[in-house]
């Protein structure tokens, strides 16, 4: 959020127990299978705090969705990114021109 000198740090460190508290024990999601029909939708309507929406997708290891409808399960590039939804390169473009966390 500095980097990007765009939106407030306040909210997402403020509300990271909270949302920490709500993935961890109430939230039922499989990180593996982002398609799953049964699973808990967390909605963030909040924009200065989308921040923690990222690092909560990154941390939990929440598989992208390939072109063919299935999660990505990774095979290259940077073992720690591969596949997530959220990689750690695209949190450190929040906010930057051609991010995927605009």
């Amino acid at each position: 959020v500095q980097q990007a000198n765009s939106g407030h740090p306040g909210t997402p460190m403020a509300m990271a127990p909270v949302a920490y508290a709500l993935w961890a024990r109430v939230l039922k999601y499989d990180p593996q299978d982002p398609n799953w029909m049964d699973r808990d939708r967390f909605v963030l309507s909040m924009g200065h705090a989308s921040m923690l929406l990222y690092g909560l997708i990154h941390l939990a290891g929440v598989r992208d969705i390939g072109p063919d409808g299935e999660p990505c399960r990774g095979g290259g590039g940077d073992a720690r990114d591969d596949g997530l939804a959220v990689p750690l390169q695209a949190i450190r473009e929040f906010r930057q021109h051609g991010s995927s966390c605009p």
